[in-house]
């Protein structure tokens, strides 16, 4: 998601360092202002690349993202400074979504190791939207998965045969749910039952 920079200015504690001639960091020292929606526009782009230049030293972040601050061009003479991937705004609805999905899946995927049978599981995790993926085939692997932006809720069933010579078991059922943004394994669940 976008993040449109649409003013900034200097706080009060740092204009009246910089009125005592006292060296200070642009760092911290002004507020930055944002929307959604490129309020914000500037009718060529070395204007807006000049903006930009202002900005940088700023090292706007929230938290502990840093802004990649870019020019984008909206219209033949229209640009606007903006950050893609803020995460204050990433982290509301859609990742909400996801975590009552991961809560519902994860109840349903104890409910299945009880029930010894991967079809409860499958049928929540098919309800929140995730796609069985591979060719259809009947497998002793399946993966169900749903991704939106960085956002990935992965299911996998599998199983395997735990016998050895002279000795009959039965087969060893895994099930296992992960909630990701990008690389990071936000959550996991897992859960197993013998059949």
């Amino acid at each position: 998601m976008k993040i449109y920079v649409v003013a900034y200015k200097p706080r009060k504690e740092y204009e009246e360092a910089v009125r005592r001639a006292e060296m200070v960091s642009s760092e911290d020292a002004y507020d930055i202002y944002y929307n959604v929606e490129p309020h914000w526009t500037l009718p060529d782009k070395a204007m807006a690349e000049t903006e930009l230049r202002i900005l940088l030293p700023m090292r706007v972040h929230v938290g502990h993202h840093y802004c990649q601050l870019e020019v984008e061009q909206l219209g033949e003479d229209k640009f606007a400074i903006v950050c893609n991937g803020h995460p204050e705004i990433q982290r509301t609805e859609r990742l909400q979504e996801f975590e009552v999905a991961f809560a519902a899946i994860e109840t349903a995927l104890h409910e299945s190791a009880r029930q010894c049978t991967f079809a409860h599981a499958e049928n929540v995790a098919e309800s929140f939207g995730l796609l069985e993926q591979g060719d259809g085939k009947p497998s002793a692997r399946s993966v169900w998965k749903k991704t939106d932006g960085d956002l990935t809720l992965w299911f996998q069933w599998y199983f395997y045969d735990q016998s050895h010579p002279f000795s009959i078991q039965p087969d060893m059922n895994k099930l296992r749910l992960e909630l990701r943004r990008g690389d990071n394994v936000l959550r996991t669940a897992e859960s197993s039952y013998e059949d």
